[in-house]
């Protein structure tokens, strides 16, 4: 299937956070926009296989879900470490994003070009742990030091919002935190919703932590 400009494409909140021992914790939201608008389930949150390695995009599911996907797949990841693959899943990114500019350019059907695009959050071990963002232009960066959270998409800002509050008040753990935040943003957060999933990466593997199904939405 080839990406549609014309398709309506879900939005979403990806957030993830280190711990004090040194693991990650991510999130993601799992609703999605069919065709003719309709809600359906879309999980978010992707891991690699052998590797404790996740990640999650927002925008475009066909590029950060399939497309970029494929890519993580076929990767030689015999001995991987963060600088060549981050560098190496940056171009993926900037180039899947420029096909898909392209597109938009040809169809002549105005959009709101960021929306038809993706980010990525990668997090897990490799020769260390770390936590990237890949932004819609290939831009890369590590959120270990100094932050300690990122959330993308379009419930990002509402997730900023509610970490603030609770390191503010401080006293909580941070997988409670990342409950909280998840809650708070996917019952406000426009084009965001249940089911939403959270995982827990250690130098050992991935676990869940907990996941949230669908709750009243607050417009």
């Amino acid at each position: 299937m080839t990406p549609s400009v014309e398709r309506s494409v879900p939005m979403t909140v990806v957030i993830a956070m280190k711990e004090t021992d040194g693991s990650i914790l991510i999130a993601a939201d799992g609703e999605g926009t069919a065709e003719g608008g309709l809600k359906e389930h879309l999980p978010k949150l992707r891991r690699v296989t052998d590797r404790p390695l996740a990640w999650a995009a927002s925008g475009n599911p066909d590029i950060g879900l399939r497309e970029f996907g494929n890519w993580m797949t076929s990767y030689q990841w015999e001995s991987a470490q963060w600088d060549s693959f981050i560098s190496a899943a940056a171009d993926e990114v900037s180039r899947l994003n420029g096909i898909q500019r392209e597109r938009t350019k040809l169809s002549g059907v105005p959009v709101e070009e960021d929306k038809h695009l993706t980010e990525v959050v990668i997090a897990g071990w490799l020769d260390r742990p770390d936590i990237f963002v890949i932004s819609n232009t290939g831009l890369k960066f590590s959120v270990w030091e100094p932050q300690e959270f990122i959330a993308i998409g379009s419930g990002g800002p509402f997730a900023k919002a509610m970490y603030n509050v609770l390191f503010h008040a401080q006293g909580y753990e941070r997988q409670h935190m990342m409950k909280l935040i998840m809650e708070v943003t996917i019952s406000t957060a426009p084009n965001c919703g249940p089911p939403a999933d959270c995982w827990r990466i250690g130098r050992s593997g991935i676990t869940s932590v907990f996941s949230l199904n669908p709750i009243l939405k607050h417009r």
